[in-house]
C-alpha cells in the first residue's frame, strides 16, 4: 500500500539527532576529546545554513537496510530540495526504494506518490522546524539532512558529544572539503564542508549505533542554489488528473504505524 515503502526510509538524519531529546542521557564512560576546530567548523555551517532565507540543493542519498536473514543491503535514491523560510518546503524523491515529492506550504503538508498517483495531505505546524517534528514523530516521514535545515541547531547536534575529530581532506566534484567527525553515545555523525569559501556542506553521514548493524545515511549534496527561481505555487500541491487522496499511516508511540 501506499506509505508503507517510508517504513524503508524513515529512520534517517533526523530521526537520529531527534532521538537524542527523547532518550535519557547515557553514562559517559568514554575518553571525551572534543577538538575545537571541528566543533567551531559545525558551528559556522550550521548558523549559515540556518540564516539562509531559501536554497535549493541536490542529493545522492544511500540508505542501509537489514534483511529478515541478517544481510545488510544499500539502497540509493536522488532528491531535490528546495526550502524558503520560515515555512515552505518542497522535496521529490526518487530511486530504488521510492517515488514520491512533499509539498509544505506552511499550512499543509502533502506527500504525493508519482509511482500509485496516490496522494495524502494534512494540516501542519508554520514553521519548517515545526513541520520536521511533526511529520517525523507523527507520520515517519523525513527530509533528506533534515538535520542541516533547523535553525538553531548546533547546540542539539553537539548534546552528548564526547568526540569531535577533524579527520583530513577530501574532493567533492572539485570543492576541497575539512571532513569531521562526531561522537555521541546513540549516534555518530560526520560532514564534509568547503576548506574555503561558503560552508555548504558537501557530504553528511549519520549512523545508528544502537541499531542491528549500525545502520548509516549518506547524503552526498551538490548544485547549491541560493537564489533558485521560486513563488508561491512552488510549494502547493495540485493533485493531477485521475490522482486518489488516501489518509496517512499514523505513529503511535512505539514508532509503529496504527493505520
Amino acid at each position: 500500500m501506499f506509505l508503507n515503502r517510508h517504513k524503508l526510509i524513515a529512520a534517517s538524519a533526523f530521526m537520529l539527532t531527534l532521538s537524542m531529546l527523547l532518550l535519557p542521557r547515557a553514562a559517559l564512560t568514554q575518553t571525551v576529546w572534543v577538538d575545537p576546530e571541528a566543533e567551531k567548523q559545525l558551528k559556522t555551517t550550521l548558523n549559515y545554513l540556518g540564516d539562509l532565507k531559501q536554497f535549493s540543493v541536490k542529493t545522492h542519498n544511500t540508505i542501509d537496510e537489514i534483511l529478515e536473514l541478517g544481510q545488510k543491503v544499500q539502497f540509493d535514491f536522488m532528491a531535490s530540495l528546495t526550502v524558503q523560510r520560515p515555512g515552505k518546503m518542497l522535496v521529490e524523491r526518487h530511486g530504488e526504494v521510492v517515488d514520491q515529492i512533499l509539498y509544505y506550504d506552511g499550512k499543509m503538508l502533502t506527500l504525493y506518490d508519482t509511482a500509485s498517483n496516490y496522494f495524502a495531505e494534512t494540516s501542519a505546524p508554520d514553521s519548517i522546524e515545526g513541520m520536521l517534528i511533526f511529520a517525523q514523530l507523527s507520520l515517519g516521514l523525513a527530509a533528506p539532512a533534515s538535520d542541516l535545515l533547523a535553525r538553531d541547531v548546533f547546540p542539539l547536534m553537539m548534546q552528548d558529544v564526547y568526540s569531535a575529530l577533524v579527520i583530513g581532506e577530501a574532493n567533492f566534484n572539485g570543492t576541497q572539503c575539512v571532513h569531521l567527525a562526531f561522537s555521541r553515545p546513540n549516534v555518530d555523525f560526520q560532514i564534509w564542508v568547503p576548506k574555503t569559501g561558503k560552508p555548504l556542506p558537501c557530504k553528511y553521514v549519520v549512523t545508528d549505533k544502537n541499531s542491528f548493524g549500525q545502520q548509516s545515511i549518506a547524503v552526498v549534496m551538490s548544485d547549491w542554489n541560493l537564489s533558485p527561481e521560486i513563488s508561491d505555487s512552488t510549494f502547493s500541491f495540485k493533485p493531477p488528473k485521475g490522482s486518489m487522496s488516501t489518509d496517512f499511516m499514523l505513529l503511535d508511540a512505539n514508532g509503529n504505524y496504527v493505520q
